[in-house]
């Protein structure tokens, strides 16, 4: 796993290949991915978007292109906890942003994903709306 465990808010294209950020799955959801040309669906194609945000409340978005759908499916779950390292960082623009970030994070095949084990104290907040970090003492999120 990468060495340096950054915040969601110092997020950036040019420095993410050597960080790990800790985040939870706040929304996630399967989406049919559009051709740039048609406007069309691909049929049988999925992908995966969701919102993450980490222990300061800064949320961002992120995606799991179709093509590593088969690799990232069953591990990942709305309300679960997770390291992620080696991973894409690009722009958030376009007409539908899933957050204000200015960044947003893209799977890719050699990323690391830690599920971290989500005590029973945590999973009570799992859920609730505004995300519920400031709820969580600082032990459970540094564990």
């Amino acid at each position: 796993m990468a060495s340096r465990n950054q915040h969601l808010t110092s997020m950036n294209p040019m420095q993410h290949r050597d960080t790990t950020v800790k985040v939870r799955v706040v929304r996630l959801w399967c989406v049919p991915p559009y051709s740039s040309n048609t406007s069309k669906p691909n049929p049988g194609a999925v992908a995966i978007q969701m919102v993450l945000c980490d222990s300061e409340n800064c949320t961002i978005g992120a995606s799991v292109p179709s093509m590593y759908l088969n690799k990232f499916k069953g591990s990942l779950v709305e309300g679960g906890v997770y390291f992620i390292s080696r991973f894409g960082v690009g722009g958030s623009g376009g007409n539908f942003r899933i957050t204000t970030h200015a960044f947003k994070i893209n799977f890719q095949f050699e990323r690391d994903l830690t599920n971290m084990a989500v005590n029973a104290k945590f999973r009570k907040y799992i859920g609730t709306p505004h995300h519920a970090w400031t709820q969580l003492s600082k032990s459970m999120l540094e564990a």
